[in-house]
């Protein structure tokens, strides 16, 4: 009899751990993943303003084949950061 209540008591003490010490950590990992999504975001953000800025600049300070290259080139990287 006393066994089960060791056994009781065991199990008692693994689900406080588990659900006090690991609930923490889970927390703690989520909100890590958050702030990297916002920062990936902000990041995203601002380089694509960027390269908008430098695909108008072009366009106002290049001309010819080699400037539509490029502005195509930045095009395609404009919508990759916005795909991704």
């Amino acid at each position: 009899m006393i066994d089960i209540f060791d056994d009781i008591k065991k199990n008692i003490e693994k689900m406080i751990v588990r659900y006090t010490v690991a609930n923490g950590a889970i927390t703690t990992t989520e909100n890590k993943k958050q702030m990297v999504g916002v920062t990936i975001d902000a990041t995203t953000d601002t380089t694509s303003q960027r390269i908008a800025g430098v695909t108008s600049h072009l366009a106002d300070s290049f001309q010819g084949k080699w400037a539509g290259d490029v502005r195509k080139k930045l095009e395609v990287c404009h919508k990759e950061l916005d795909n991704f």
